[in-house]
């Protein structure tokens, strides 16, 4: 999963100043990794695993359901604790007017 920001989003210093807290703040086993490009590329945060570690699971289904789980949790907390941020649902779904 993802959380990216805009290279001319108007508030860009605040989103990547939150993005870069937030995951300094983050701990094992869902540690989300800073991606600073600088200059006028796109910056995220971001959390991934490797899908052998799901397929050495029992059930596959059920741990990637409760990864996933675990992730949306983590993207609310991440909203709950920046509500000051441009939180937009029409940028959540993708429209780009």
């Amino acid at each position: 999963m993802q959380i990216p920001v805009e290279p001319k989003a108007a508030e860009r210093p605040a989103i990547v100043k939150a993005m870069r807290t937030f995951s300094e703040a983050s701990k094992a086993p869902r540690k989300w990794d800073w991606d600073f490009a600088g200059g006028d590329d796109w910056e995220k945060i971001q959390c991934t695993r490797k899908l052998e570690e799901f397929l050495a699971t029992g059930n596959q289904v059920a741990a990637i359901t409760k990864w996933l789980e675990e992730l949306l949790d983590d993207a609310a907390a991440f909203r709950k604790q920046n509500p000051k941020l441009p939180w937009s649902v029409r940028a959540a779904e993708g429209d780009d007017k």
